[in-house]
């Protein structure tokens, strides 16, 4: 497995600093015999909630509203969005499947506050090609 570590940083007033790694899944499926079928892969896509607001100040973790997980296939182009709720009290986490296998995809995070702020894209994207 492959493990891709970056910092996000350049977010807007209502969040700071978020750790994101993503992780390539081995698993892929489909592809064989002539079918027509293509295959696909998938990748896990995980991070640690951030603690701090772009100006360093304590980021309360009730104002935590969820995550997005951003990617395309191509960079700065994100065609497909998950939206991960979470009550920001821990890490998350989320595998996104039907990727297909010799693509390259591109991958960002983003978290949004309870008042429906988002912060930046992680930066800079993770590139992945699904083998």
């Amino acid at each position: 497995m492959t493990y891709l570590n970056l910092i996000k940083s350049g977010y807007t007033a209502s969040l700071a600093a978020l750790f994101m790694a993503l992780q390539l899944s081995a698993c892929s499926s489909g592809g064989g015999g002539g079918d027509n079928t293509v295959a696909t892969g998938s990748a896990s896509v995980s991070w640690a909630r951030p603690t701090l607001r772009e100006d360093n100040s304590t980021l309360p973790v009730e104002e935590i509203a969820g995550y997005r997980v951003y990617y395309g296939s191509a960079s700065e182009d994100y065609q497909r969005d998950i939206d991960v709720v979470s009550d920001g009290s821990s890490n998350g986490t989320v595998t996104v499947d039907g990727l297909d296998v010799g693509s390259t995809y591109y991958f960002v995070v983003t978290a949004y506050d309870t008042e429906g702020r988002e912060s930046l894209y992680s930066s800079p994207p993770i590139e992945i090609t699904i083998q």
